[in-house]
């Protein structure tokens, strides 16, 4: 009877605390993804946003990211040197912002939904996640059926970092 109690007991006690083991492993997961990608660690800067919508299906959705660097400006453009400068590519323009090309119209506006504004003045990462991708820095084929990318950008004049998963 006893050891039935104590069997009883390990279950709740396993069933309780996995939902917070599981978060507590993709949170790690999502860490380890930015410091080998884009080279940072987040725990070095001031989190100012950071949400994640990657729970759905197929693990649809997305990740932001917002970094306050403005009390360790000097890491974050070492970190930034190898970025290219803005502006970004049009296709990537077309993805953040929306806008026409080619008589396609593009209403993405993922910035807008993601709080990211409009940067003039800065660097971007970018690092394309889909499986058959032939290089994860070239956007040139983004426009398909899905869309597993993510994106970085630092803002020169305010030091604040954005980053954005997005997965379809």
């Amino acid at each position: 009877m006893k050891r039935w109690k104590l069997v009883v007991v390990l279950l709740v006690i396993i069933t309780l605390s996995s939902p917070f083991l599981f978060d507590y492993i993709l949170k790690a997961k999502q860490n380890h993804f930015i410091r080998d990608t884009f080279g940072f660690n987040k725990k070095e800067f001031k989190v100012l946003k950071e949400t994640d919508s990657h729970r759905g299906f197929h693990g649809d959705g997305d990740y932001v990211l917002i970094l306050d660097c403005s009390e360790n400006k000097e890491k974050a453009l070492e970190y930034t040197k190898e970025w290219k400068s803005l502006p970004l590519t049009e296709n990537l323009q077309l993805l953040m912002y929306g806008g026409e090309k080619e008589d396609h119209f593009y209403n993405y506006n993922l910035a807008d939904a993601s709080n990211i504004p409009e940067i003039k003045n800065g660097y971007y990462y970018f690092y394309d996640r889909y499986a058959n991708s032939k290089d994860t820095k070239d956007d040139t084929n983004i426009f398909r059926g899905s869309f597993n990318f993510s994106l970085a950008l630092y803002d020169l004049d305010t030091d604040i970092m954005y980053l954005l998963e997005f997965d379809t």
